[in-house]
């Protein structure tokens, strides 16, 4: 090889030494940067991951209130009291004891006073 080619080729590597140092510390400074965004990434999810579990949680308690209320308020014996005060129905089979007045105008038909039932028959 000649003397000249060798001066050449080491100047050469003295100028490009600077330049891919350079590339090879940016090379690395990007890997780590990398891993460090994909952290804080999972970090995130994670946090958003407990958030929605607790919310799930508080939904499912909430669920299970409401369906306590549900159930409560379509209990047959709460239906049949509301039937008995609001409406004046009566259960079957229980007495009725019915007193009638009769005017001497005219005479009262006993199909019009058929009683009313609450609850299931």
């Amino acid at each position: 090889m000649n003397p000249r080619q060798k001066n050449k080729n080491s100047v050469l590597k003295v100028i490009l030494w600077p330049f891919k140092s350079y590339i090879r510390i940016m090379i690395v400074v990007a890997v780590i940067g990398f891993f460090q965004y994909q952290s804080i990434q999972i970090d995130i999810l994670a946090r958003e991951v407990r958030t929605l579990e607790l919310k799930k949680k508080q939904l499912i308690n909430e669920r299970a209130l409401l369906q306590v209320e549900i159930d409560r308020l379509t209990h047959i014996n709460r239906i049949e009291k509301l039937a008995r005060e609001t409406f004046g129905l009566i259960s079957s089979g229980e007495d009725i004891h019915r007193m009638t007045v009769k005017k001497f105008e005219h005479e009262v038909n006993p199909d019009q006073y058929k009683p009313k039932l609450a609850g299931v028959h």
